[in-house]
């Protein structure tokens, strides 16, 4: 059995959008923040523990996020759950709707 050691990406898309280039900044928020109301849902994205995944640390989960949410065309995150290392992990594990924001 093959153990990966990098990080598990889903990618769920419900509307897509145009990839936004590597250099737009990507807004990031919690789920309890008030987010603007000037977005437009595309879909969730997750990155998890492959398995003696080593590249996990809290920066490296999130710029994961960031370059998945501008693949599909999202430049607001919003963290909808976020498990830190434990026993079970070494790594940062979260969830996050992408949005657009509308012009």
């Amino acid at each position: 059995m093959m153990q990966s050691c990098g990080t598990v990406k889903r990618v769920s898309v419900l509307n897509y959008s145009t990839p936004l280039s590597a250099d737009t900044e990507v807004e990031i928020y919690s789920s309890t923040q008030q987010i603007p109301s000037n977005l437009l849902f595309l879909g969730t994205v997750s990155i998890g523990d492959g398995g003696f995944t080593t590249k996990c640390s809290y920066s490296e989960v999130i710029n994961d996020l960031k370059q998945q949410s501008l693949a599909v065309g999202g430049n607001v995150l919003v963290i909808t759950m976020h498990k830190e290392p434990s026993f079970a992990s070494t790594c940062h594990r979260i969830k996050a709707d992408v949005y657009k924001k509308k012009n």
